[in-house]
């Protein structure tokens, strides 16, 4: 065959390559399957000024055509016509008929640069991002986005507006926490240390709470397991909530709490920026033994490593009073669906936590209308809101408060004065921090005289 391609050519120096390769036929050092092709001829046939292309691949991804001419590429998807001239050899292999290129044959620019995500011509030029396809949608009803549109995602989301930083009273807050408890705490139950926000991110849950949930000063805040405080202080601070009660049930941790609301009530009485104290204390007690949730408008709890007992008698308690918010770390496939909370998920975060690197996400649920029904036609799956009648506690202020007896006291001592509030937190922390230590009497050990 490679006779009869260059028998094209003419002259003399064709015949005697044919002369050649004759007798290196007869001489017997030709390979028997595809001809003359020895080295010698080879290297002869490459001295003859003719091309010798590369082998043929069958891979569709590394085929590519070879131009003469480079391709304008204005004139890219266009068809054009590939013409073979008498001084070229067609490159395709013999053995494949179908595949050889024939004189005055079309093809598309797209074979040599295939189109690909990663291979464009057009890639400055997209202002559009790929979105994805549900699975019966196409892509001629997706309408397209206009970036002047009214419509467009919020780039401060979930956040309705920008937040300002943080406050320097509250800045000065935490470095009193710091110096009393550090910035991750411990002393729990066993010596293990909790999980405690970062400043950044209990800030950034404080304002998607006042942005979502209507935290202000008229706000009536509880932690439940408020551990050493921090989420009760910032709030009394920023924004100034009406009472903010935290319930510890480790003495331990109650005393940490009590130990840097001291610390913080201390440093406003020596000169602090923020004219107004901050309204916060802390019950030492069993959420068990509260009935309701009661007077509290926004019940708060950093709910990660709560058991499945506590969730559903929380989700009684709350159904069962008039707490219109609920900020936990649960998602609604556990509030909701698994201890059939009376609520809807309004927002999430992330949020960042001290001392690792965990993050965990933040849920602001909103309390759903009620309904109201006996006992005896419950249904399953439905969530059901009992009115019960508990005995409350008139706090006596001029709002005319009533609370669960559980957090009476603690909300009553924080409506006092500043000087009220200081002297039974003092009372509360040096009573422990000064007691003498515990002595044991030996008793009186009497001799064996053997008798009876």
């Amino acid at each position: 065959m490679v006779v009869n391609a260059l028998s094209r050519r003419g002259g003399q120096e064709a015949v005697k390559f044919s002369e050649e390769c004759d007798k290196e036929n007869r001489d017997g050092r030709s390979r028997r399957k595809y001809g003359p092709s020895t080295p010698n001829l080879i290297n002869k046939f490459k001295n003859m000024n003719v091309r010798s292309d590369p082998p043929y691949t069958s891979s569709p991804q590394k085929r590519k055509t070879k131009m003469t001419s480079p391709i304008d590429s204005s004139k890219v998807g266009v068809p054009h016509t590939i013409n073979f001239s008498d001084n070229e050899i067609d490159p395709s292999p013999p053995s494949t008929p179908s595949r050889t290129r024939t004189p005055g044959r079309t093809v598309l620019s797209a074979i040599i640069t295939p189109p690909s995500p990663k291979n464009r011509l057009d890639d400055d030029n997209i202002k559009v991002l790929p979105r994805s396809l549900k699975f019966d949608q196409s892509p001629a009803i997706i309408p397209a986005s206009d970036p002047s549109s009214p419509t467009e995602i919020n780039p401060h989301a979930p956040f309705l507006c920008p937040i300002p930083p943080v406050p320097k009273s509250v800045k000065a807050m935490y470095k009193e926490i710091r110096l009393r408890t550090g910035a991750i705490g411990g002393n729990a139950s066993g010596g293990p240390i909790y999980g405690e926000l970062s400043v950044g991110s209990m800030h950034r849950m404080v304002h998607l709470m006042r942005q979502h949930a209507d935290l202000g000063p008229d706000s009536l805040f509880i932690d439940v397991g408020s551990g050493l405080g921090k989420p009760n202080i910032h709030v009394a601070a920023d924004p100034g909530c009406y009472l903010s009660v935290g319930i510890e049930v480790e003495k331990d941790r109650y005393l940490l709490g009590m130990h840097n609301l001291r610390g913080v009530l201390n440093r406003r009485s020596g000169g602090f920026e923020d004219t107004k104290f901050p309204r916060c204390t802390y019950v030492l007690g069993d959420i068990f033994d509260a009935k309701t949730f009661s007077p509290f408008t926004h019940v708060y709890m950093f709910s990660i490593g709560f058991p499945p007992y506590l969730w559903s008698n929380l989700a009684e308690k709350f159904n069962s009073s008039d707490s219109p918010w609920l900020i936990c770390y649960h998602p609604p496939r556990h509030i909701i669906k698994k201890y059939a909370f009376n609520v809807e998920l309004v927002v999430q975060m992330t949020t960042s936590m001290h001392g690792s690197s965990e993050g965990h996400m933040a849920y602001i649920y909103r309390r759903c209308q009620p309904q109201t029904v006996s006992s005896g036609t419950a249904r399953k799956g439905k969530r059901i809101t009992k009115k019960n009648n508990f005995p409350l506690v008139s706090l006596g202020d001029k709002r005319g408060t009533m609370s669960d007896p559980l957090f009476a006291d603690a909300c009553s001592l924080a409506r006092k004065d500043f000087e009220a509030v200081k002297e039974s937190v003092d009372r509360e922390v040096l009573a422990h921090l000064n007691a003498p230590r515990l002595r044991r009497d030996r008793k009186k050990t009497e001799k064996y005289t053997g008798g009876e």
